[in-house]
């Protein structure tokens, strides 16, 4: 869904605003329909290999492999837009599915583009029981207050869910081929500006 997503708000978005686009001196689209997925650990092999880096101990992707995965897909796959996939368990949040074909990684991907993450598209666990194990696993206290609501609509029976934390702003810095992202906000805050 979210590849779907991204594919259509990009192509759609390149043929009617073309001209605009152009004006602004976005860069021209290379995508497929079918974005290329990567695991986390070839991505990591695949960048040692090139730039002689070793990142395999590495549980998640630098900034800079996540850059250099976008470029490789674009010259290699014909698509700037990748998933890196197959996380390593040992990143899993308490409420994340474990992979059950594959217990070592988590049921998760992120979506990168021109070298920056614009998704990250977890599944959650949606059993009780598990989800149980797997805050005791993480230190945390199924029996804390804090949790009752969160875990009551579990007990009573969740279906399975998942879903997407999409970064439109880094979307919109990525499509017109900005500098900073602050770029892309109307109103952007950091540490040294609160207001407007």
């Amino acid at each position: 869904m979210v590849q779907d997503m991204m594919y259509y708000a990009l192509t759609k978005g390149y043929q009617r605003y073309a001209d605009e686009l152009k004006s602004l001196g976005a860069p021209e689209l290379v995508l497929k329909k079918h974005f290329p997925r990567y695991s986390v650990t070839k991505i990591h092999q695949l960048y040692t290999k090139e730039t002689g880096q070793a990142n395999t101990s590495r549980k998640d992707l630098t900034p800079d492999e996540e850059k250099w995965i976008c470029d490789y897909a674009k010259e290699h796959d014909g698509c700037e837009a990748v998933f890196a996939t197959e996380f390593p368990v040992e990143m899993h949040k308490f409420y994340q599915k474990i992979d059950p074909d594959n217990p070592q990684s988590i049921l998760a991907a992120d979506l990168l583009f021109r070298g920056v993450e614009m998704a990250t598209c977890p599944v959650r666990e949606n059993r009780y029981d598990k989800l149980v194990e797997q805050m005791k696993d993480k230190g945390l206290d199924p029996a804390d207050p804090g949790f009752s609501y969160f875990l009551q609509a579990f007990k009573h029976g969740l279906p399975a869910h998942g879903g997407c934390g999409f970064g439109i702003d880094r979307f919109v810095e990525k499509t017109i081929g900005l500098n900073n992202i602050k770029e892309a906000i109307l109103f952007p805050r950091d540490i040294n500006r609160l207001t407007p």
